[in-house]
């Protein structure tokens, strides 16, 4: 088992490969950092810290992306309701404005109503009176 281990990592610690299943190894080969692991152990850490630490800069630099965004939107939308807060007796006004033309148009309306209706009832009552002319037609019997 100790064979298979040591086969499967001899790409990464070819000296452990070299002493290892040999009781002849000297205290001082078996003490040294390449010879224990320690030395690719740390290599394997400081790949991954320098890696982590590049993704906690990139993720740092995507939030301050993000809180400038955040705040220039907040910017627009505080702009905005200020320029609401302005415009609002003039939308007031228009409103007042617009409410006063109906009032008007509806009484443009009546009125010609009226003259029209006026007209008719001209028109109907000189038909009337032009035939006239026959007394005891238009007279009511009794």
């Amino acid at each position: 088992m100790s064979r298979r281990v040591n086969e499967s990592t001899s790409f990464l610690l070819p000296s452990i490969n070299e002493n290892a299943g040999t009781e002849e190894s000297s205290p001082a080969a078996s003490t040294s950092c390449f010879s224990c692991g320690c030395l690719a152990q740390y290599a394997y850490s400081t790949i991954i810290s320098t890696a982590l630490g590049v993704v906690c800069f990139l993720l740092w630099l995507q939030l301050l992306a993000v809180q400038y965004q955040l705040h220039k939107e907040e910017e627009e939308i505080q702009h905005l309701e200020n320029e609401m807060k302005h415009q609002a007796p003039e939308i007031e006004h228009i409103s007042e404005r617009v409410e006063q033309e109906h009032q008007a148009t509806l009484y443009h309306l009546a009125g010609t109503f009226v003259l029209i209706g006026g007209l008719i009832t001209m028109f109907h009552m000189r038909q009337h009176m032009e035939n006239m002319h026959v007394p005891s037609v238009q007279v009511e019997s009794r």
